[in-house]
């Protein structure tokens, strides 16, 4: 005999994974035994209960995005390095004043960068 057909709103089409941290999975394990659900039931009882907090990242995987996070990278690194080398006691020199330049160009580069974005509908905010 066929499983009886469920109405249509009452039917689960979507799926979701969520990723638990050793400590969360236990905790999800003892309460969803204490009540005699599997944990995936539990989760999904707590969740339209609304009880569940949502730590929700969304990745996005845009060539553009990632040359603005390198160039971010490179010239952070670059002035905490002069900001290590001046509080060391270290001098002023042209070399260190070349470094200064590059870093503050590359903020510019890097501002000038998300402006595109922001004129391509890629991000939401502008700087």
């Amino acid at each position: 005999m066929a499983r009886p057909k469920k109405h249509e709103l009452e039917r689960h089409t979507h799926n979701v994974m969520v990723r638990f941290t050793d400590i969360q999975y236990e905790y999800i394990v003892d309460n969803a035994k204490s009540v005699k659900l599997t944990p995936a039931e539990y989760v999904r009882q707590q969740a339209i209960a609304g009880k569940v907090e949502m730590d929700v990242r969304i990745v996005a995987d845009i060539e553009e995005i990632r040359e603005i996070a390198r160039l971010m990278a490179n010239a952070t690194g670059s002035l905490n390095q002069i900001a290590k080398y001046y509080n060391l006691g270290g001098i002023r020199s042209k070399e260190m004043q070349n470094k200064i330049n590059a870093g503050v160009n590359a903020i510019f580069e890097i501002r000038d960068m998300m402006e595109k974005l922001v004129e391509e509908g890629l991000a939401n905010t502008k700087i």
